[in-house]
């Protein structure tokens, strides 16, 4: 079972972690935890890129274009 938003004592989400350790599968289903910051203020998608796991930044990077696709085409109809 699965909490959005909660973080253990360093302040990381599961998505972080995931990101950090470089598990893409995990990271797929904990995309709602995208926006959430590291108390340095980093998110899962940049750990991600900063250790290198493609896997993860691409699972990550699907997730925020359909987001974003999603968001348009709601604005676009809208207006």
């Amino acid at each position: 079972v699965h909490e959005h938003g909660l973080t253990d004592g360093s302040g990381w989400t599961a998505l972080m972690h995931a990101a950090y350790l470089g598990h893409a599968e995990c990271a797929g289903l904990l995309v709602t935890e995208m926006s959430i910051v590291t108390p340095d203020g980093k998110t899962a998608l940049e750990i991600a890129k900063e250790r290198g796991h493609d896997a993860v930044v691409a699972a990550l990077n699907g997730e925020v274009l359909r987001e974003t696709h999603y968001e348009t085409r709601t604005i676009c109809a809208v207006r």
